[in-house]
């Protein structure tokens, strides 16, 4: 091709133009893979001046607080699956799936409705397949437009379940979803004009671009703390593995949390329950770091105090203290005997405490320790009410329903467990810029 990449680029839009004025399932001349990928870049230049209007607009809208894209489910996606996974799947995966389910039928011999009736009829003999396949041929002909417009246009409003739903989603939805709906015309234009492979390779491009330029609009605004001082040392990262064990070491002058959000750490800071935490921002609560705290100073009873303040500073949220009543389960010693052959033999200074899917392991931690991250794993307020004493233990619990759980606690080491209602001390944790806003 001795065309320009500009002239390819006018003459893609004029095609393109040309056959939405009236669409015809009509394969274009061959092309080479090359030619094939030009022209996919070609329409990537000539989306993007639309699509970045159509997100300033969307963007706009959500300043204006019509719509709220905090729970987009491709923010989720990003939020609680590996990068890397999650660009395979977005770049690679999902859309090989898409033009599957809404481009391959756009052409008569691919289109499996038809097919599977042309199947049925070729009982009938050679006769009634070739009369059926006229008949069919004559009706795909005649709606042909119809079936291509609702393509694109199914597959823009399948989106809008990226949104959480509300009345204003559903009003504002043909705006909202109008760069897929373009998405949908191009890649149909492409997959008739030019084959399955140019509307894939469109659809896999465009979503890299965006979805790359996400990844780095996230990775930018990701918490990255790492401060050296004479009183003290902290690093915080905004951890990118969701699947990671939640793994929390409590020193008596450190703290090492990893895949952790913040309610584990302000409830060992602030000795409390994690459901004795409320806040006013439920997004940044569910956000998951890796938090290294170490205390320079030789007074030790001010880790908790230092922690406390720098993750204050650095995340920004104030903590209000209120009472309400809520139900809880507290547990208490029933059998000193049972509980004993769980004690823990070494002297460490270090308690460890493990939470998976699997169990909760506690290592060298004690009976306050093991009803915390109970609380924690299965969202309720689990108290320790065993007498206050500096024994240590090793304890293993299978994670399962609460019940069993309660049962493994008295039938293997000797802890009842009681619910009740009680009068509690609740924090609010207030993050300052939802405060101001």
């Amino acid at each position: 091709m001795s065309h320009s990449f500009s002239e390819n680029i006018n003459e893609n839009l004029k095609n393109f133009i040309s056959f939405l004025k009236n669409p015809t399932d009509q394969k274009g001349a061959e092309l080479t893979f090359l030619e094939r990928l030009k022209n996919v870049l070609a329409f990537i230049i000539l989306e993007m001046p639309v699509l970045l209007l159509m997100i300033g607009i969307i963007s706009g809208l959500e300043k204006l607080e019509w719509i709220d894209t905090e729970n987009h489910s491709i923010q989720e996606m990003m939020k609680t699956i590996p990068i890397p996974l999650f660009f395979i799947l977005a770049v690679f995966i999902i859309p090989l799936f898409e033009e599957l389910i809404f481009r391959l039928y756009l052409r008569y011999q691919f289109n499996s409705v038809i097919q599977i009736i042309l199947g049925f009829a070729s009982f009938g003999g050679t006769a009634a397949r070739q009369k059926t396949n006229d008949k069919l041929q004559t009706i795909w002909t005649k709606y042909y437009a119809t079936v291509f417009f609702f393509s694109a246009l199914l597959f823009g409003f399948i989106h809008i379940f990226n949104f959480e739903i509300t009345v204003n989603v559903l009003l504002l939805s043909p705006l909202l979803v109008a760069p897929q709906i373009m998405m949908g015309l191009i890649t149909g234009f492409l997959r008739v004009k030019q084959g399955f492979l140019a509307g894939y390779m469109m659809h896999a491009i465009h979503n890299a671009i965006f979805i790359g330029i996400s990844i780095l609009g996230m990775n930018s605004m990701m918490i990255n703390v790492d401060e050296n001082t004479p009183k003290y040392s902290i690093k915080i990262e905004q951890n990118k593995d969701a699947f990671s064990d939640a793994s929390y070491k409590n020193y008596v002058d450190s703290l090492a949390y990893t895949n952790t959000t913040i309610k584990p750490l302000l409830a060992y800071m602030l000795q409390t329950s994690e459901q004795l935490i409320d806040e006013n921002d439920s997004l940044e609560t569910k956000k998951s770091y890796n938090f290294h705290f170490k205390n320079k100073t030789k007074d030790t009873l001010q880790t908790k105090k230092l922690a406390l303040e720098q993750l204050k500073k650095h995340l920004g949220f104030t903590i209000i203290k209120k009472n309400i009543e809520k139900g809880s389960w507290n547990m208490s010693i029933v059998n000193p005997a049972l509980l004993a052959k769980s004690l823990a033999t070494e002297s460490k200074i270090t308690n460890a405490t493990t939470i998976s899917s699997k169990e909760i392991r506690i290592e060298n931690g004690t009976l306050a320790t093991l009803a915390y991250a109970i609380s924690n794993h299965k969202n309720i307020l689990f108290n320790d009410q065993t007498p206050n004493t500096k024994n240590k233990y090793n304890i293993t619990l299978k994670t399962q329903s609460l019940d069993k759980m309660i049962q493994q606690l008295e039938s293997q080491y000797g802890l009842k467990v009681v619910k009740t209602k009680e009068k509690k001390e609740v924090y609010l944790i207030e993050f300052k810029e939802n405060k101001e806003s």
